[in-house]
């Protein structure tokens, strides 16, 4: 392959010792068409004795002969001008010079921030960063890495920084942060009560509270994550049925089970009840459960996410009793943010397995999972069920005072109001700005989702990141572009955030207009 550098986002001058993504859109001529390298070629970048990167580039969008690639890099610890030199790395003809320009390196960033980062690539880099690392803008903007303290709708960051944050937890914290009446339930809890060998009453308080909430809920069983009652209901339906198969409509989890197993699980599109009819038919008798999130799955980073489909969900449960095989609700997500609090009481849907989590404990560890007797007393002492934590008081604390707040004063509606307000608003900014785009979604999970250009693939990426880039450097904290309002979102977040998407979208609007887009990147792409 050769290439012709068209556009690039290497600066004239920046710190010492910073990390920084780059991107280059260059016109390619490759070699073999057909080889692994015409797709995402070999680069190196190097400053005088510095090798800064050198290896396959992180990420290339490639539309006709033109690629964009991303690499991250490292700019040399000393001061001084230097003369960056980037370089296509060729099978047959060596290094192929593509690129050089001159770097002023001025003395390096220091702040507690860029310190924990540090720390944190060498021990323990697995969390999420909505920048993925990169906290150095050229704008003057800093990328929020790690959180020191969260109230209400924000969160600050190791310099005190505030954001307005929808990622609430991932969907944990949807009374807000550190919600006042819950932190006192747990802080009661923990001057009176520990983790125990024996039961705790709280514990059965708990259970009840749940069992008269939901339909058909007859028994319980608590967890920490999603995953620990998810699974455990995947080992139930097996138990319970004596059949391996599980069809699954999504993501329920990080355990092995979750995951295409042409014998032990298989996907399914969730709401294509035909698609779901065939699977029965195709695997006649193996079925142990279907599992499925009634509303608000996610289906990629723009969407779609449904809501609802009443029509599936009973024709679902009708397959299942048909076939003897259980119906696993995964209202982890909508549990307590639904309307009427849950799919089923909204829809008077009454699934065989009920897991529940996030909301339920207000931010505190807890997952639970509900379900007939009947089910319940075959298969407990079957499934081995034992975690240590699942007793843990203060998450049952937590639990008991989120419930009464949600059945007294109802949030899931005033967070469906504003949702839907906000996503009226997003969408007269997008028409305002003339910017193809519309919000996709449900009022309490929705992102923005952009019309592409048939014969441009990469357009989509480069302007979904951009636009997170740009909300980023003004505050505003999301998943991935994805918005998740929470009932501490006050009018005054309303204004606020509507306030960031009109400058954000403006600078977007430009950006394209004047086809800087890669010139201004600096975050790795959404794809």
């Amino acid at each position: 392959m050769t290439g012709q550098v068209l556009e690039h986002n290497f600066l004239g001058e920046m710190p010492a010792s910073c990390e920084r993504l780059a991107y280059v859109r260059m016109l390619t001529t490759p070699d073999d068409p057909g080889s692994a390298t015409a797709e995402t070629p070999m680069l190196s970048l190097e400053a005088g004795r510095y090798t800064l990167f050198q290896g396959l580039a992180t990420q290339c969008l490639a539309t006709g002969r033109e690629r964009i690639l991303t690499f991250r890099w490292r700019s040399p610890p000393r001061t001084g001008h230097i003369c960056l030199e980037l370089k296509l790395m060729h099978s047959r003809n060596g290094a192929v010079p593509l690129l050089s320009t001159e770097l002023n390196i001025t003395e390096p960033v220091t702040s507690r921030s860029v310190r924990l980062m540090e720390s944190a690539y060498l021990r323990n880099p697995w969390f999420y960063l909505p920048s993925e690392g990169i906290h150095w803008s050229p704008s003057g903007a800093r990328y929020p890495l790690f959180v020191r303290e969260a109230k209400a709708a924000r969160f600050y960051d190791a310099e005190a920084r505030a954001y307005l944050d929808y990622t609430c937890g991932w969907g944990a914290c949807f009374l807000g942060y550190a919600e006042p009446r819950i932190a006192q339930a747990v802080a009661d809890s923990l001057s009176r009560r520990a983790l125990s060998g024996l039961p705790q009453d709280i514990e059965i308080e708990l259970t009840e509270r749940l069992c008269s909430l939901f339909p058909g809920a007859e028994m319980a069983l608590f967890g920490k994550n999603g995953s620990d009652v998810t699974t455990a209901a995947v080992r139930m339906a097996r138990e319970f049925s004596g059949r391996p198969l599980i069809l699954y409509g999504g993501y329920h989890g990080w355990h092995d089970w979750n995951r295409p197993d042409e014998a032990q699980a298989v996907p399914f599109a969730p709401g294509n009840i035909k698609m779901l009819a065939e699977l029965f038919a195709r695997y006649r008798g193996q079925v142990a459960a279907v599992i499925l999130e009634p509303a608000a799955w996610v289906g990629g980073v723009e969407g779609p996410v449904p809501d609802a489909d009443p029509a599936f969900l009973h024709d679902a449960g009708k397959l299942c009793r048909r076939e003897n095989a259980l119906l696993i609700f995964d209202e982890i997500f909508t549990g307590f943010r639904y309307r009427k609090g849950s799919v089923q009481r909204a829809l008077d849907i009454r699934p065989d397995l009920t897991c529940l989590g996030k909301a339920l404990g207000a931010g505190f560890p807890i997952s639970a999972l509900l379900g007939s007797r009947r089910i319940f007393t075959a298969v407990m002492g079957k499934i081995r069920y034992d975690p240590t934590y699942k007793g843990e008081p203060h998450a049952f604390a937590a639990a008991l005072e989120s419930i009464r707040i949600h059945e007294t004063e109802k949030p899931y509606v005033e967070v469906w109001n504003f949702g839907n307000k906000l996503m009226e608003g997003i969408n007269a900014l997008c028409r305002r700005h003339n910017i193809a785009a519309r919000m996709e979604g449900l009022p309490i999970r929705m992102v923005l989702r952009f019309a592409h250009p048939p014969d441009d693939a990469a357009h989509g990426p480069l302007i979904r990141t951009f636009l997170q880039q740009q909300l980023l450097q003004r505050g505003l904290v999301g998943f991935r572009g994805f918005l998740m309002p929470t009932a501490a979102h006050s009018q005054e977040d309303l204004t606020e955030t509507l306030r960031i998407f009109d400058e954000s979208l403006k600078a977007l609007r430009q950006a394209d207009l004047e086809h800087t887009l890669v010139r201004q990147l600096e975050l790795p792409l959404i794809l």
